[in-house]
């Protein structure tokens, strides 16, 4: 897996000012490829 963030097609202004539900969500989490809801840091479900 890249963690290079090439493949990652979230805009950048999305990480810099995510929704109030995606907040928990850190930009280091981001890799392409991963599940954030199976990632100890993404929380609990909503």
């Amino acid at each position: 897996m890249r963690a290079g963030g090439a493949e990652v097609t979230v805009p950048l202004d999305a990480l810099e000012n995510p929704p109030a539900g995606l907040r928990r969500l850190h930009r280091s989490t981001v890799l392409p490829g991963a599940e954030p809801e199976l990632h100890p840091s993404a929380g609990p479900l909503p």
